[in-house]
């Protein structure tokens, strides 16, 4: 009976203080005002907060924005309570401090106001659901509460609260309330109101796996939202990667107008890939010179390059495709891959030429040369040094070296019908 008498007498003291009109109209003269804050404020500074106790309750009870017209004196209450909750040796002790601090919490704003003082009512939420969170086992409150705090706080603006707390409220929807859908359009409006952050496109993602389990679930939840939604650019990357998953027919319509909205580069690149992969290089092609044409830097050059070279050899242009490999490599003399892919063409001439003379097999040298270059641009390519493993044991022995009057280290051209496109010259090995 002690205790919860206690506790009583805190919070009616904090409500009476810091609701009631009745004291902020009898307004104690500016000495008195000084005196209690500096009595109040050295003990607490000096984290003796049942000592300030006195002090800052007339603050609050007569001039809770006084004396710099603030609400410090409201966040140092705050402070003071939770300090001496945690420190109180009585469980209903520490509950009535508890209570208390949430009182201050609960009206700091509208005190504040009332006193001619503008606060942060963000910052004022936020700290309220951190208090909930904290003394959540003290206060007996379920998470629900504590996430409807955080929840406001977003409403109130969404570009300051951390994903952590956008987390907590998406994790009580879908575990505590078991409401999924709730869930889902929260997470589509987090992403709406915060489309640029990296960090809450991650969090989404990790819900719709989570809430989402199947891949087809996913794609009819974002072709719903698209359809609301059709102009939404985002959404139509998203809806296109979900696509890939498990519908290529609704992955090539949605990338269809993915390419009428004004898209990257990027995407142009990655969905000539698709038509590459799907054995339409033409229409392949046609995308990555496009893309070609607006490209601005060395890194989109090379890799538009190399992925004409890539649509042109699929379809057996190897002159052709040598051409594109070549300028990717003039836009990045260290990329690799394209002395790679010039050196496999030139292995892929000797299958085509279908003869496999003694001359057939210089070819290998100048092929070797390529993938020499690639280790050159990158010592840990693999596939380069596979390459260079797999295709010496095809070059030219001694006794062939020996027909074709050649010796190691003489320059030799490869000529003949077959490789008049090659056009280069090669060291003998």
């Amino acid at each position: 009976m002690k205790h919860a008498r206690i506790s009583r007498i805190l919070t009616l003291t904090a409500i009476i203080g810091l609701s009631g009109t009745a004291a902020v109209a009898q307004v104690p003269d500016e000495q008195a005002i000084r005196m209690h804050y500096s009595l109040y404020y050295e003990l607490y500074k000096n984290a003796d907060y049942a000592a300030a106790l006195p002090d800052l309750r007339w603050m609050l009870e007569n001039a809770p924005t006084a004396p710099f017209g603030n609400d410090r004196n409201l966040e140092r209450a705050v402070k003071t309570y939770s300090e001496l909750a945690k420190a109180s040796e009585s469980g209903d002790l520490g509950r009535a401090y508890a209570d208390t601090a949430l009182t201050i919490l609960r009206t700091a704003v509208d005190v504040a106001r009332g006193n001619g003082v503008e606060v942060d009512e963000f910052e004022w939420t936020l700290r309220r659901g951190r208090f909930l969170q904290e003394f959540q086992s003290v206060l007996e409150i379920g998470e629900s509460e504590i996430a409807d705090e955080y929840r406001r706080a977003f409403d109130l603006d969404a570009e300051r609260l951390d994903p952590y707390y956008l987390n907590y409220f998406i994790a009580d929807l879908v575990q505590n309330r078991g409401d999924k859908e709730a869930a889902l359009d929260f997470v589509g409006h987090m992403q709406r109101s915060r489309a640029n952050d990296e960090a809450v496109a991650d969090l989404a993602d990790r819900w719709l796996a989570q809430v989402l389990t199947e891949p087809a679930e996913v794609l009819d939840y974002l072709l719903a939202k698209l359809e609301k939604n059709p102009d939404d650019k985002e959404l139509m990357h998203r809806a296109f990667d979900s696509a890939l998953e498990v519908d290529r027919a609704k992955a090539y319509e949605i990338g269809e107008r993915i390419l009428n909205s004004d898209p990257s580069n990027s995407f142009v690149i990655r969905f000539a890939g698709m038509f590459a992969s799907d054995g339409d290089n033409e229409r392949s092609a046609t995308l990555l010179r496009r893309a070609l044409a607006s490209a601005t830097t060395d890194e989109e050059i090379r890799d538009i390059e190399f992925n004409l070279g890539v649509a042109e050899q699929s379809s057996g242009r190897l002159s052709k495709a040598r051409t594109h490999f070549r300028k990717a490599v003039a836009a990045d003399p260290d990329f690799a891959a394209g002395y790679i892919a010039i050196g496999d063409l030139y292995v892929n001439a000797v299958s085509s030429c279908d003869t496999f003379e003694k001359r057939d097999q210089a070819v290998y040298w100048l092929a070797a040369d390529y993938f020499d270059r690639a280790l050159r641009a990158d010592a840990s390519s693999s596939t380069a040094k596979q390459r260079i493993s797999t295709y010496s044991k095809y070059f030219p022995d001694a006794e062939a070296k020996h027909f074709m009057m050649l010796k190691p280290g003489q320059e030799y051209a490869i000529e003949g019908s077959c490789y008049a496109w090659i056009a280069e010259s090669t060291t003998v090995r």
